[in-house]
């Protein structure tokens, strides 16, 4: 099962190294490593990463979604 960040991005034909490029543009440096880690839920990240991505999103993802990405799967088939 794919996390809400990894479907989302998906939906919108980017690549992780797309999402690397587009986050340098805000200031951050987060490597196609780090994001693969954090789709796949192995690395907790900062609060200024899940705003980051939230933004580069324009909120289409929740923080939630981001932090907690198989429970808010999870909590999306059971409703």
């Amino acid at each position: 099962m794919d996390s809400s960040l990894r479907t989302l991005r998906k939906s919108k034909e980017m690549t992780l190294e797309d999402v690397e490029g587009a986050l340098k543009t805000q200031g951050r440096s987060l490597t196609v490593p780090y994001l693969s880690m954090l789709e796949r839920g192995l690395v907790w990240p900062s609060r200024e990463v899940v705003d980051a991505l939230v933004e580069l999103f324009k909120g289409e993802i929740t923080e939630i979604e981001i932090l907690y990405p198989f429970r808010a799967a999870q909590e999306q088939d059971n409703a």
